[in-house]
């Protein structure tokens, strides 16, 4: 069966649903845009591997890591 090619700007609104701190549950996401749960869950997993700060807790990120989050949070 061929593979599925999504556009890369609905991949990219995709992944800003998938992590924290907002992160919407991965069913509810696939039943909104008919993609199916077991290639949200392989995107989200390739998400959260490039994002350092997104997979551990607060108390255990390094100083760089802390400082990456204010940067990131700084404009909201």
């Amino acid at each position: 069966m061929p593979r599925k090619v999504y556009p890369k700007k609905l991949k990219e609104s995709i992944f800003k649903r998938l992590t924290p701190p907002n992160a919407e549950k991965v069913p509810d996401i696939a039943r909104e845009t008919n993609i199916p749960v077991n290639t949200l869950y392989t995107w989200r997993s390739k998400v959260l591997k490039s994002n350092p700060t997104s997979n551990k807790k607060s108390k255990n990120w390094s100083s760089s890591d802390k400082f990456q989050a204010v940067l990131e949070t700084a404009s909201l």
